[in-house]
């Protein structure tokens, strides 16, 4: 159950990379029953996790940016919450992509071991 809703979090929270579809991941890792398998699927959550990894950088970096836009208008010292809404905002996402990587770490981690532990139980 738990994996079934890192999976739908993951799937929800960001779809942005083309290349990975996180359907065809959650798939992947339902069907999975060999070493082999598990092996596949981990380094695919491994290479989405990374792909999270850079996009919530580059969420943080425009964050940054927008902060120091708004850090040189007067709003920010009339109305803060206004001018930093936008810097806010991404970084919110940042934190739920950060979020998202780490859960599609986790996932490639429960893969490697599984492969791991049907390696050993074959041999």
């Amino acid at each position: 159950m738990k994996n079934v809703l890192i999976a739908i979090f993951l799937t929800a929270s960001y779809a942005m990379t083309a290349e990975i579809d996180p359907r065809q991941l959650q798939q992947s890792a339902k069907m999975a029953t060999t070493p082999a398998a598990h092996a596949k699927v981990a380094s695919a959550y491994s290479d989405w996790a990374e792909s999270l990894t850079l996009k919530a950088r580059e969420h943080e970096q425009e964050g940054e940016r927008l902060a120091k836009q708004a850090a040189s208008t007067a709003m920010s010292h009339k109305w803060p919450a206004l001018a930093y809404g936008s810097a806010n905002r991404e970084r919110r996402i940042a934190m739920q992509v950060h979020r998202a990587a780490s859960e599609a770490r986790a996932i490639a981690k429960f893969h490697t071991n599984k492969a791991e532990i049907l390696a050993d139980g074959v041999d």
